[in-house]
């Protein structure tokens, strides 16, 4: 974000020199303009990143990997076959008997 506000200000102070009739600007004012794309795409791909990392299918596949390896390791609560007590599958069984 800051590189991109940086960019800018640069960008702004290039429009109000050009406006105020100055047509030979510094090189560092050029290249200090270009850092607005750079930091819009440093935001973008930071933005890409975090909501990648905090996708529903992700957390199901990292929770997959872990059971695997619980399992793998003889972690006896993976052997446990519990009902899901989320479901309402169990509760209308129980209700019928």
């Amino acid at each position: 974000m800051a590189i991109f506000a940086v960019g800018i200000v640069s960008i702004g102070v290039s429009l109000v020199l050009f406006a105020t009739g100055r047509t030979d600007l510094p090189l560092w004012i050029n290249l200090v303009s270009m850092l607005a794309p750079v930091g819009l795409a440093v935001g973008l791909v930071g933005v890409i990143r975090e909501a990648k990392a905090s996708s529903p299918a992700l957390k199901a596949r990292k929770l997959e990997k872990e059971s695997a390896k619980a399992k793998a390791a003889g972690d006896p609560s993976e052997e446990w076959n519990l009902p899901d007590l989320a479901s309402n599958d169990g509760a209308e069984s129980s209700n019928k008997g």
